[in-house]
């Protein structure tokens, strides 16, 4: 009885914004995905939060943890990186509360993602080798929202094995097999500035088909996670022993 109540999706309404973001501690793709926003004058149309400094080491202001490799590959000027750094600290709406936004305690962030898009979801781990989901990737199945995932290699495949649905029915989903960290975040660049360029004819179109995927995952996050282990675990032995 003190579950938030389901989220509606309403498939006949355009949002105001394009793309949702939570950022919280800083890391590479974190800072050159805003950058990449506002270079495409994406920003302004989206919900990014993104601190000064980092919440970590607040000695750590932005511009000192650029990656002048990222600038050179993405094409972002000092006039770009100026022009985030002077939006800092990006918060949604008067929200300065940025652990309690990515927290979304009580769903309390619902109303950004029902006015927005797509979520761009930053995994903490996307330069590592290695899969591995934390909350940030479940945020989306429970608000029903569709998402473009920064994270490993096989992020994508991994959430697909726990049984959940994906978006390759929507835009290209190859991104998720790209190796090397930089160009995975250049491919999938190309897909948000496609997004970033829909009509609101094509936004509605999107809005309508993509419900049955994000109902289908909403349901599947009910379950408990000890279900969904014990499914898949039940899947590979049925698979190798049939």
């Amino acid at each position: 009885s003190d579950s938030p109540p389901v989220p509606e999706y309403d498939i006949d309404r355009v949002p105001e914004k394009l793309f949702l973001a939570w950022n919280r501690r800083f890391r590479h793709h974190r800072i050159a995905l805003a950058l990449g926003l506002e270079k495409e004058g994406l920003l302004d149309k989206s919900y990014v939060s993104l601190g000064r400094t980092d919440p970590e080491n607040t000695s750590f202001q932005l511009e000192h943890v650029v990656d002048p490799g990222v600038r050179q590959i993405y094409g972002v000027t000092d006039n770009h990186l100026n022009s985030l750094i002077n939006k800092l600290p990006l918060v949604l709406d008067g929200e300065t509360n940025i652990h309690q936004m990515c927290g979304d305690f009580d769903a309390a962030a619902r109303k950004f993602y029902q006015n927005s898009l797509v979520s761009l979801v930053t995994e903490t781990n996307y330069e590592l080798n290695e899969v591995s989901l934390t909350e940030k990737s479940f945020k989306p199945f429970k608000e029903k929202h569709p998402f473009i995932t920064l994270g490993a290699t096989g992020t994508l495949q991994a959430i697909r094995d726990l049984g959940y649905k994906t978006f390759s029915d929507f835009w290209p989903e190859d991104y998720d097999t790209i190796q090397n960290p930089i160009s995975r975040m250049c491919r999938t660049f190309e897909i948000i500035k496609q997004i970033g360029q829909w009509t609101d004819e094509q936004k509605l179109d999107f809005r309508r088909r993509v419900k049955p995927i994000l109902d289908h995952n909403f349901e599947m996050v009910k379950k408990p996670s000890s279900v969904l282990v014990s499914d898949k675990i039940n899947s590979i032995i049925r698979s190798r022993f049939p």
